[in-house]
């Protein structure tokens, strides 16, 4: 008997901005085996491990010599597929129950996770995107 070969499955996420818009983007290619694991061995709740998240995706193409800028985007729903995308999130997230914790501590230790290593004016930019969706979260926007 031969070896079926293994499907190879991409993780996609329909996100929404800050401004409402809503975007389906792939998890980057660095995190599809763990993704892939995990989802094996969690295969009913695999899911909730990304909704409700927060996730870094660009908010400009890619161009050749430039990094875009990011920005910090909420994760509505998760689902797989074997067809690739070629718009992709970071691989920098937050899930639900981390960043929805109060406490400024936790706020900035959060956010300097999220904020990787991106230049200046990304962090910048990431730092009043982080304290909007942690806004949105206490008034129940969410």
């Amino acid at each position: 008997m031969e070896n079926e070969e293994e499907k190879i499955l991409y993780v996609f996420l329909k996100v929404a901005w800050l401004n409402g818009k809503k975007e389906i983007l792939q998890m980057p290619k660095d995190l599809r085996k763990a993704m892939q694991i995990y989802i094996e061995e969690n295969p009913e709740t695999w899911r909730k491990l990304l909704v409700g998240g927060l996730i870094n995706i660009p908010a400009e193409p890619y161009k050749p010599g430039h990094e875009p800028r990011m920005t910090i985007a909420y994760i509505k729903q998760a689902f797989i597929s074997e067809k690739q995308k070629k718009k992709r999130t970071r691989g920098q997230f937050l899930t639900k129950e981390n960043w929805t914790q109060r406490g400024v501590k936790h706020f900035f230790q959060t956010l300097r996770f999220l904020q990787h290593d991106f230049k200046t004016s990304t962090k910048i930019h990431q730092f009043f995107d982080y304290a909007r969706w942690k806004w949105r979260l206490r008034i129940g926007k969410i």
